[in-house]
């Protein structure tokens, strides 16, 4: 390794408080060059104001290189043609990667309202098995369920979707819905009993609809139970038509 370098271009020196290279020597030197002013004013000029100050050609020529030189050195703080180029190269990459990121973006809160839209078609259609219970219009039962769903664990959801059905079938099967309100006395059925139960406390409750009170009887523990008669009953019906 060399320990010793010369004809160097120093083009700056820093004075800072813990140099790199503490065994490092600089001289500087400054020369007042004002009886000279002639000579210095050729060295800013031309070839001819050169020579016109009494030097030679070949040292105006000389002189010309060496002022050129100083300016391209003066010309070296300003960043090379290829690494400014390389630059503006780095800023459109990133305007790019800007846009890019903008347009994926975009696409993915597209989907996600494409996804959202199929998500509460789902639920609208999944709701449709339920239409015929009271307040439960699938397009507004649909969504209710959804959110629903989000909460509820796989088992929750069996278990409220068993209840549900069961309710649809107290619809279908039962009269309730043909005469909403009626008063009808009980009689031996187990639906008859479930009704006359219902249309009480409708008389009790004047805002209470019938479908609501006939979901809250079959709620108590002797609601259970008839209802549980009333499928035993239906069972017992059917068997008996396939015999006939």
């Amino acid at each position: 390794m060399a320990n010793k370098l010369k004809n160097l271009v120093l083009r700056a020196i820093a004075l800072v408080d813990r140099g790199a290279n503490p065994e490092a020597r600089v001289v500087l030197a400054k020369r007042d060059n004002s009886e000279d002013s002639t000579m210095r004013k050729a060295e800013h000029g031309s070839m001819e104001e050169c020579m016109a100050a009494g030097k030679t050609e070949a040292e105006c020529k000389e002189l010309m290189a060496a002022m050129k030189r100083a300016e391209e050195d003066q010309m070296s703080d300003k960043l090379p043609e290829d690494v400014t180029k390389a630059l503006a190269e780095v800023a459109d990459l990133k305007k790019r990667a800007t846009e890019a990121e903008a347009r994926e973006k975009a696409a993915e809160a597209r989907i996600a309202k494409m996804e959202d839209e199929r998500q509460r078609e789902v639920f609208i259609a999944k709701a449709q098995e339920f239409k015929e219970l009271p307040g439960a219009n699938p397009d507004d039962f649909g969504p209710i369920l959804r959110k629903a769903y989000g909460v509820w664990t796989p088992e929750e959801q069996q278990k409220v979707e068993a209840t549900l059905r069961g309710a649809v079938k107290i619809a279908q099967d039962s009269a309730l819905f043909q005469e909403i309100g009626a008063a009808r006395p009980a009689v031996g059925s187990a639906l008859d009993k479930l009704n006359a139960k219902a249309n009480e406390l409708v008389q009790k409750d004047g805002k209470m609809t019938f479908a609501q009170a006939f979901t809250k009887v079959c709620d108590t523990d002797e609601g259970k139970a008839l209802y549980h008669q009333h499928e035993q009953e239906e069972a017992s019906k059917a068997g008996a038509r396939r015999v006939r």
